[in-house]
């Protein structure tokens, strides 16, 4: 199994590429596996299709830029009614690797991760303190030169 510091070790820390590093067990490692990030004035949500996830680990890395990378074990046959018998065919379980670069204004103390039909959605929000503000200017009246 590829462990999450062995992915960490093999990560350069400036890319979210991951077709480098090689595993026979991880046919989903470095795949496109349908991301979408979406972006609030609060708020980033990270949609990704996980079909088949039996456990997460999730981990967050602030070296070299803000990283989120989602490990999972997958089971192929996972919500398959029990009604239904195995006949014929092979399908090995599997391990999905995925790293997400983030933008640096996200509070990765604070990621929240919920599962339903497949689809695993982080909530991150964003720090309060890298949010612009307006900055008011006071004028101050100086006597005219004579």
């Amino acid at each position: 199994m590829l462990s999450l510091v062995r992915l960490l070790d093999a990560l350069d820390p400036l890319t979210t590429d991951l077709s480098s590093l090689e595993s026979r067990r991880n046919p989903c490692l470095g795949c496109d596996s349908g991301v979408v990030v979406l972006a609030s004035e609060s708020t980033y949500k990270v949609i990704m299709n996980v079909p088949g996830a039996t456990d997460f680990n999730i981990l967050t890395r602030k070296v070299g830029g803000k990283q989120i990378i989602v490990e999972a074990d997958i089971d192929p046959l996972a919500g398959i009614p029990e009604e239904f018998k195995h006949v014929v065919g092979r399908l090995d379980e599997s391990k999905f690797v995925h790293a997400i670069a983030v933008a640096s204004d996200a509070n990765l103390d604070e990621v929240k991760a919920d599962y339903k039909d497949g689809v695993l959605t982080l909530t991150i929000p964003r720090d309060e303190s890298a949010k612009p503000r307006k900055i008011e200017v006071t004028r101050h009246n100086t006597p005219e030169s004579e």
